[in-house]
């Protein structure tokens, strides 16, 4: 038998040439299996602290046209969520924050979007569930409502937007050669010196 040796090189050590092929080969080494849970987790807890929404979120990308992040939820708790806003500074109508207790905010998919494949902010809106009539007495109550919807859907659109670039940024980073090689080193690859990877 004859007894081969070969000599193993780290993705460092390899020259310009290998080290390019190699890093082409494992671009998506960091983005292959649920990358994006780091950033869903972080978005929920503030969701859920500070906002009280738990639900769904989705995303597509990057770089193409429809490409975005939304989210769903039908358990929002809307006394906090109506209150925070009005802390922040948002335009919700005093009505609506003296009677959040009365009304129910869900997020949901805008019905032209219900069977699209999108997943942009624009496919989702606000909600405000209520048991208002169109009279005299509710009528002014009931605007105060629809105008909440308005700026709520626009919050939402906010968070969207700001889930997505998130996203987005996470993904370049991973994406990015130093993670790469980092990757690499981490799980202790080892080439041939034109940077076919050593099995072990």
């Amino acid at each position: 038998m004859k007894e081969v040796i070969i000599k193993a090189y780290t993705v460092n050590e390899l020259s310009a040439k290998a080290k390019e092929k190699v890093l082409e080969e494992y671009h998506y080494i960091n983005t292959y299996h649920d990358w994006w849970e780091p950033i869903h987790e972080g978005f929920w807890e503030d969701l859920e602290t500070n906002y009280g929404i738990t639900g769904e979120a989705w995303f597509s990308g990057f770089w193409s046209q429809g490409d975005g992040a939304c989210f769903v939820s039908e358990t929002v708790d809307t006394d906090l969520l109506i209150r925070k806003l009005y802390e922040e500074g948002y335009d919700i109508p005093e009505d609506c924050v003296t009677h959040s207790k009365n009304i129910h905010v869900s997020i949901q998919k805008v019905k032209a979007y219900f069977a699209n494949r999108y997943d942009h902010e624009n496919t989702v809106e606000c909600v405000i569930h209520h048991e208002l009539d169109v009279d005299d007495k509710d009528l002014p109550m009931l605007k105060d409502v629809l105008k909440a919807e308005v700026i709520i859907t626009d919050w939402v659109r906010e968070k969207c937007q700001e889930l997505y670039n998130l996203l987005e940024k996470y993904y370049v980073e991973l994406s990015a050669e130093e993670s790469i090689i980092n990757e690499l080193n981490e799980r202790e690859y080892l080439f041939t010196e034109n940077g076919t990877i050593i099995p072990r």
